[in-house]
């Protein structure tokens, strides 16, 4: 999952099911601004519909994704 900050910023990436249930958190040391990956490992998971946010300095971006095995 890539993001973009413009200032330094700790970020918080959390994975909510389709019936709104967290199944996944993680929580970054302070990155720099830039462009950033955070690898997501959904083998644990379900095929389906699941959302997810990175919360930052930034503000809350949040987006739908399709996990298929």
């Amino acid at each position: 999952i890539s993001f973009t900050l413009k200032v330094p910023s700790p970020v918080t990436l959390s994975v909510y099911n389709s019936a709104g249930i967290r199944v996944y958190d993680r929580v970054s040391n302070i990155r720099q601004s830039g462009t950033h990956t955070i690898t997501f490992d959904a083998s644990g998971l379900a095929s389906g519909i699941y959302y997810y946010s990175l919360v930052s300095g930034e503000g809350i971006k949040s987006h739908k994704m399709q996990i298929m095995e």
